[in-house]
């Protein structure tokens, strides 16, 4: 457990993502690496929300690349779900899909509230919110897939 929790701190330092930690020599601690794996399941669900969109217009191809860009968050999100979880029985990859169906439900919520244009302004928000993230997930998700190939 050491090792993954030195992980998921190297990568939080070499992306810059925990530039206010609170432990020792700005390394980040458990709590800020579970942080990290909450945002990384919110943004996922913009990708399932979009790939939803796309299902409903016809853009069968457009959804099905959403739902694997969907799937790849939610992977790197339970990954430092776990990683920063102080309960050894703690589930990430389902906490992470509950968290990303509780973001879906608001998604889906503002446009029913705001209508088809809301759909312009979530996607400028996950942008600002999720962009900064998208580094450090395709190279976790990269990681893990060496590390599961055994390269």
């Amino acid at each position: 457990m050491r090792a993954l929790i030195f992980f998921a701190a190297a990568f939080l330092v070499a992306f810059s993502i925990s530039a206010q930690s609170t432990s020792q020599d700005n390394i980040p601690n458990e709590q800020e690496i579970f942080a990290t794996g909450k945002r990384l399941a919110e943004c996922s669900a913009f990708f399932l929300f979009a790939s939803q969109v796309s299902t409903s217009a016809g853009k069968t191809a457009a959804a099905e690349h959403l739902k694997n860009l969907y799937n790849g968050w939610q992977t790197a999100g339970a990954f430092f779900l776990i990683t920063g979880a102080q309960r050894s029985e703690f589930n990430g990859p389902e906490q992470a899909k509950f968290i990303a169906e509780a973001r879906l439900t608001q998604l889906n919520a503002r446009v029913e509230i705001g209508g088809a244009s809301s759909f312009s302004i979530l996607s400028k928000e996950h942008d600002k919110d999720c962009e900064p993230l998208r580094e450090m997930q395709e190279q976790t998700i990269e990681l893990l897939r060496r590390k599961v190939s055994g390269k």
